[in-house]
């Protein structure tokens, strides 16, 4: 199965949108499997958004914090993304998805992704918050069978 994701920039932000197309093909290629080559090759802006990396006990007493919460997508998003945590979801370890594609429009504008997975609906939540992170904003999402 695919879904297809645009993340979408405004009209002054055609460097931004670059940036996250190169970023996510880098990740696509080199599997995301090194969280320190992620980080230097990262945007500043993004390299500096992430929350402290935790302990051992730190994440297993959020792990314990996250089954318990109501609501675990604003548990997630308050806690805010290690890059370990982040770049997992781009390394060869996720079983959810992996990136496809990635392609820049025409006008330089939205950045199109292909995600390829077995499950339905596709837990994109790091490529929602890479995209909130630089400024741009979600758009549409259409899944492929």
């Amino acid at each position: 199965m695919r879904t297809i994701v645009e993340l979408v920039g405004g009209p002054d932000q055609a460097e931004r949108v670059r940036e996250v197309a190169e970023l996510l093909v880098a990740l696509r290629e080199h599997g995301g499997d090194d969280v320190e080559r992620v980080l230097r090759a990262a945007p500043r802006w993004l390299a500096g958004a992430f929350a402290p990396e935790r302990t051992v006990e730190e994440d297993e007493a959020w792990l314990v914090r996250w089954r318990a919460a109501p609501d675990r997508l604003a548990f997630e998003r308050a806690s805010g993304w290690t890059a370990s945590g982040w770049v997992h979801w781009f390394s060869p370890e996720n079983e959810f998805w992996s990136v496809g594609d990635v392609r820049v429009d025409e006008g330089g504008h939205r950045v199109v992704v292909d995600l390829e997975h077995d499950d339905d609906p596709v837990p994109f939540e790091a490529l929602r918050w890479l995209a909130l992170t630089g400024g741009l904003r979600v758009g549409d999402e259409v899944r492929v069978r």
